[in-house]
């Protein structure tokens, strides 16, 4: 029994050192890849700019939907005070306007659901005055009944069914803009996900290429070497939001 043991504990591990040491170099760039790319979050406007080319896109496709066929002739005549031109651009200032004071950096800077919390805010003022920011109204709420933007617009009136109209008008178009910006939050967080995770895979793919040269000897072989760097760049590109996740718990702890 005692030989066999011996025998046992002689034999070499199943798992090599060098396999070891690539696994511990997988995580490290992982790790540097998290911090890397928090850093240029920090430092740099890339959600800004990002956000802001979201909103910017959200409002254009808003005129484009708020111009269809069927909703034409109710924005062609736009009640008392006229026809309601579509302007994207002119909604995002007022909007901006009413979140942040006019202040594009602050709103754009701010992450996805404080940003969208401001918005919200300032379509709520939009709703309390309708008539003076119909082009807002049309954009936000280009998916809302045609007939409710008419009653929106027209105002509450002197008569009872007129208020009760508007009222009614005015609730439905709420509930059409909360969901409109809840849309715009739900795919502006995923793309932006998205971005982070193609952007940690390529400085993974970077950084575990110069790895591989200066430490590692993967395979002879064209194939090998580039094999190895293409998994350690995928596992690497995994690990990184992981490890990101795991620092932001911390902070908040500590928090």
């Amino acid at each position: 029994m005692v030989p066999v043991l011996a025998a046992l504990q002689a034999a070499p591990s199943p798992v090599s050192a060098g396999f070891v040491d690539y696994l511990t170099t997988i995580g490290a760039i992982g790790v540097i890849t998290m911090a890397l790319i928090q850093t240029a979050k920090d430092m740099l406007p890339l959600r800004r700019g990002f956000q802001r080319r979201r909103f910017r896109r959200w409002l254009a496709e808003g005129v484009g939907e708020a111009g269809a066929p069927a909703r034409a002739a109710t924005l062609a005549a736009g009640g008392d005070a006229g026809a309601v031109a579509l302007d994207a651009n002119a909604a995002e200032r007022r909007i901006v306007a009413l979140a942040t004071d006019g202040d594009d950096d602050a709103l754009y800077t701010l992450p996805i659901e404080q940003m969208c919390g401001q918005i919200s805010a300032a379509l709520q003022v939009v709703l309390e005055y309708p008539a003076r920011d119909r082009n807002v109204v049309a954009i936000v709420a280009s998916q809302a009944a045609a007939t409710d933007l008419e009653a929106l617009f027209a105002g509450a009136g002197g008569e009872t069914q007129a208020r009760v109209d508007f009222a009614g008008a005015r609730t439905r178009v709420m509930h059409q803009f909360q969901r409109a910006i809840d849309a715009f939050q739900i795919a502006t967080s995923y793309r932006w996900k998205l971005l982070l995770q193609a952007l940690s895979l390529l400085v993974c793919g970077a950084l575990t290429f110069v790895a591989m040269q200066l430490q590692f000897h993967v395979g002879t072989s064209y194939v090998g070497r580039w094999g190895a760097v293409i998994v350690g760049s995928i596992l690497a590109g995994f690990l990184a939001p992981v490890a990101r996740d795991l620092t932001a718990a911390l902070q908040a702890l500590r928090k």
